[in-house]
């Protein structure tokens, strides 16, 4: 059974699930493997995907919508423009256009997230809830979480090329959790679409080898779970406002520092000023 749409209320307070506070929250650092291969020009720029052979006659789903004929697998839910929900943060789970769904949707509904995904094979997923779905084109948004997830997976291991026939090929799925309501700490300037992971209670570290990295509590992070504290970040080599840019090109908006003595605080903030000035030389 599909995961309904939340209410209004609850999407203001609860943005996703995450592991009960039982499950380990160790952070993961950012691997020095080399990125995948970018997803071909033309994946998730497409509003819909290319007809199928057996040409363009509309076709009647189960929910009795007539729809363009399209390379799908009409004995299962169709997801098309998906992506990972929360900018692919842990347990994953999969947003996008839903058809051939009976459960509440109209074929072409956005689906804001489904539960976690536990299995994959070829374009068919299946999710905790037993929901089994066809994936067509993906979204966008969609290869710069494929890079993140790829990296924390291969660990110096040669990069799996997207496959549109495979296109969780190479994504550690993770295992299967109980799953508990995790409250988005709400920061000005911050939203969990905007792409960039948030990183909350922050504070700054100068490598010896040089450079710098912030630790703090992070949400909406790639291989992530939500909430996990002392999470560090690779090495910053951009500041542009309260967004810190790095070498694994995992991007993070610095939400509020820690708490500390606030010269300590005033002395983060200069470094930052500084750092953003110095990269941009």
């Amino acid at each position: 059974m599909v995961l309904g749409k939340p209410s209004a209320s609850l999407r203001a307070i609860v943005k996703r699930k995450r592991p009960e506070s039982g499950k380990p929250s160790t952070p993961v650092k950012a691997a020095a493997a080399e990125p995948p291969p970018p997803l071909p020009e033309n994946v998730g720029n497409q509003s819909a995907p290319a007809p199928a052979s057996q040409g363009s006659n509309p076709v009647k789903t189960p929910s009795g919508a007539q729809v363009p004929a399209r390379d799908w697998d009409w004995e299962r839910v169709v997801l098309d423009q998906w992506s990972f929900a929360f900018n692919g943060s842990r347990p994953l789970q999969l947003t996008g256009k839903v058809f051939n769904n009976l459960e509440g949707f109209e074929d072409g509904d956005f689906l804001e997230y489904t539960s976690q995904v536990v299995s994959a094979k070829g374009r068919r997923v299946m999710t905790k809830s037993g929901t089994q779905y066809w994936l067509g084109q993906p979204a966008s948004s969609y290869a710069a979480i494929r890079e993140q997830l790829c990296r924390k997976a291969l660990r110096g291991v040669a990069p799996v090329a997207f496959d549109p026939d495979d296109p969780l090929a190479g994504i550690d799925l993770g295992e299967v959790v109980p799953c508990a309501a995790v409250r988005i700490p709400r920061i000005e300037g911050w939203t969990p679409d905007s792409g960039n992971a948030l990183l909350d209670r922050w504070t700054l570290t100068k490598l010896e080898r040089g450079g710098f990295t912030c630790t703090g509590t992070v949400y909406n992070c790639a291989s992530q779970y939500d909430g996990t504290e002392h999470h560090t970040t690779a090495v910053i080599d951009d500041v542009q406002g309260h967004v810190a840019h790095c070498v694994d090109n995992a991007t993070y908006f610095l939400g509020r520092q820690a708490e500390s003595d606030p010269a300590v605080r005033g002395e983060a903030e200069k470094i930052l000023r500084s750092l953003a000035d110095t990269l941009r030389v």
